[in-house]
This record gives structure tokens, sequence and C-alpha cells, in this order.
């Protein structure tokens, strides 16, 4: 192997042999000993190409072939394997796997970008993507687009994210994800609601909702079970108790385990009397294992759209709340509940998964804080226990002698008290 230097050049070159042929390039630095690592790393990847170790390096200027050519699909050509692979994955979550596949539908409606491969949706794509659904990405009326919110946009983006991160990370199709800004809570997006029932409202919301609702409506109140658990609800995870326990206020046991994600969802809730007298009332109609039924056919499970189609027709007959809904009665119930319990414990009685999901519900009322300073006040405090006039704070407890005790040494000592003199203000 030889190292040296072309003339007129001051790079470093390396020439070798291999099985009858000759290796020769520049190394591009000009330090020798450099040189010198270059080329002996060169001659080992030539051995081990030649031993079939490496695949050979394309020749400089030629075209890589069909087999080494990597097709990326286009947004709309990957939409059949998203599709798949969602199916899989969540077979168990049919709403999940219809609200991904309805969300990819959108992201196809917006035209300028399907006939981009995945590699081509970069940030400024995704913007103009943001702006065009704003104004255009809803229902048709009268032959033209609706706007929709930017909560519905974000169910858009987060579907774009996902396919694009399956793509990346498990097919290894495209070598990066680009950045995928959804739309903040400061911009108007992910609106919560911190509506609670009154006495009052709730009264008038059972007293006006036709059934299923207000049944539904009841177990929402008392036991914050969320409107999809009520659906998968069936008479197996209902059980009365023949012995009244709790003086007489626990009367059964309610087992969810259909409704929400598999880690979570499945816990035991008390039924009291109202959850009794409408579970007992539900399960005499149905008959089927559903304990809601349809009201034109009890063989079959109540569809999804009828609560809220009769939540719709409630809304018209009395004056409510926007958010006034089975919801909002189940965030009644667990922003009650958190004034007794903690909040680990109110985690598993809603069935939430993030104890964050469960702070969202949790919110002091004026009521709940004076509440909270009564009850602190009712307690035993340690300064209660030390007698203090005219301080809220334990008095300092002097351990020295008495007055008396002074007296008697500075009489002991032929000692006097000193005397106090006033200094005039005079400069110093």
């Amino acid at each position: 192997m030889k190292v040296f230097k072309r003339p007129g050049s001051s790079y470093y070159a390396y020439k070798f042999q291999y099985r009858g042929r000759e290796y020769y390039r520049s190394t591009g630095t000009e330090n020798r000993r450099e040189a010198e690592s270059i080329a002996a790393a060169a001659r080992v990847r030539i051995v081990r190409q030649a031993a079939g170790l490496e695949e050979p390096e394309p020749l400089p200027g030629a075209l890589p072939t069909e087999d080494s050519r990597k097709h990326i699909p286009t947004l709309g050509e990957f939409q059949s394997t998203f599709d798949e692979w969602v199916g899989t994955a969540k077979a168990e979550q049919k709403g999940t796997v219809k609200f991904y596949r309805e969300s990819y539908q959108k992201l196809l409606d917006y035209g300028p970008w399907s006939h981009l491969t995945l590699a081509e949706l970069e940030e400024p794509e995704i913007e103009a993507f943001k702006a065009w659904a704003l104004k255009q990405a809803g229902r048709r009326r009268n032959g033209k687009r609706t706007p929709v919110s930017k909560t519905t946009v974000n169910r858009y983006l987060a579907t774009l994210r996902k396919a694009l991160r399956y793509a990346h990370r498990k097919l290894k199709i495209i070598d990066k994800v680009p950045v995928v800004e959804q739309y903040s809570r400061d911009e108007g997006a992910e609106r919560e609601t911190d509506y609670v029932f009154s006495p009052r409202e709730y009264i008038d919301w059972i007293g006006t909702a036709a059934e299923p609702l207000r049944s539904a409506s009841i177990l929402a109140r008392h036991s914050g079970i969320c409107r999809n658990e009520m659906l998968k609800l069936m008479k197996d995870c209902v059980r009365f108790h023949r012995v009244h326990q709790g003086n007489g206020k626990v009367l059964g046991e309610l087992t969810i385990k259909r409704g929400l994600k598999r880690r979570a969802r499945k816990r035991k809730l008390v039924v009291d009397r109202e959850m009794k007298a409408v579970l007992e009332r539900l399960m005499k109609r149905s008959d089927c294992e559903h304990v809601f039924t349809s009201p034109q056919d009890r063989a079959k499970p109540l569809g999804p759209w009828v609560l809220e189609e009769q939540m719709a027709q409630l809304r018209k007959k009395i004056k409510t709340h926007p958010d006034a809904g089975l919801h909002a009665l189940r965030h009644t119930f667990l922003t009650e509940a958190g004034e007794y319990t903690d909040p680990f414990t109110l985690q598993y009685v809603a069935g939430h998964d993030n104890i964050k999901t469960t702070m969202r519900y949790v919110h002091p009322r004026e009521e709940a804080v004076e509440k909270l300073f009564v009850r602190l006040g009712d307690l035993e405090r340690p300064e209660g226990r030390v007698e203090c006039k005219g301080s809220v704070q334990n008095p300092v407890q002097w351990d020295g002698p008495s007055d008396t005790d002074i007296a008697k040494l500075l009489s002991a000592g032929n000692l006097q008290t000193a005397e106090v003199v006033e200094l005039a203000d005079t400069p110093s």
C-alpha cells in the first residue's frame, strides 16, 4: 500500500492492489497519519466486500437499482395499510377504529397533498391543511363545505401524526416524522367544561327526560359511569345484596367491565336506593344480556345515538346550560365525591388510567373551601395545649431565674441596679 501526494496537490492519496485490481483514491486530508488510517480502512472494506460481509459500494454517479430503491407511498396509497393496521391493533375498540378511518378520509379530502408521498409531507403542507380544514372540513350544506372547530382539526392532525409515526417507526418507510403542531387550549381548542348541575337543575332534568335518558342520568349522577359504559353494561355486572349494608344505604354492587380502556375500566361501585330502582326496571324490561335496550326492540342493545337525540330534544323543552348532559352529570358526581375522598380513590371510581385526567374533575368551589376550614377548625391544635393570652402563637418559655432570685443576687454582691442615662443628641 502506498500513501503519497500527487504533484500540485496538498492532499494525500492511496494506491493498492487486491486480486489483480488496482484501487486509487484521494484521502482528502493533509495529515499523513490520517491518510494512512483511511487507506487501511479502505483496504479492509474492499476485503470484506470481496468476502461477502458487506454490500459493494455503487459506482459514483450510478443510479440505484430497482431492488435498492425504497418505494414511498402517497397519502392515498397508504390508507389501506393504515386502516388494516388500526383494525388489527384496535380490534376490540370499534369506535376507535371508526374514528381513525373517518379522520384519515378527511385528510384525503384536502386535494393539494393527495398526490404527495409521505416523505413530502412537511410542516408547510400541514399548516396549509390546518387553514383549509378550519373553513372547509365540515359537512356539505347546500353544496358548500362548512367550517369545523379547532378541536376537530386536532383530531385530524392526531390521525396524521399516528399514520406518519407508524410509517417511520414500524415500517421504516420514511426517515423522519415532521412536526405536527396541534391547536392549544389558549388558541381555543380542547375546551373543558366546568359545569356542575345544581340540585334544582338536576330535578328539572330528570323530571322532563324521557326513557332511557332519565335512567341513564340517574346512574351518571349517582355513580359517575360514562355513557359508553352504560351501553356496554350487562346483567352479569349487577348484583343486589339480600341484606342491606352500610345502614341500609348499600343495596348492591355494580361491576364495570366494558366501556373504557382495558387497564382502567374494571372496577366495583356501590348501588344505592335510586340506582337499584333504575337497574331493576331496566333489567326487567330487557330481553337480552344488556341492561339498556333499544326502545323499538327489547332484544337489541341500545344504540349509541339514542341518548344524544333525547338530550337534544330535552334541551329544547327546558332552559338549561349548553354543557348539560350525561357527561356533566358524571362531572357533577366526581366533583362532589372529590370533596370526601383522596385523588387516588377518586381515580379508581372514575375509571381513569391517568391521575391527571382525574384532576380535571376536581374543582374546589367556594363552599367546599369554607367547609374545609370549618372542619380544620374543629381539630385539636398543638397551640391549644398551651395557655396563650392575646396571641395566637405559642409563648416563649423562660427558664431563667425569677425577679425575686435576681434581687437576692444583687443584694448579696452589694450591687445596685444600673442607672439609665439619657444622652443628649450631640454630634459625634
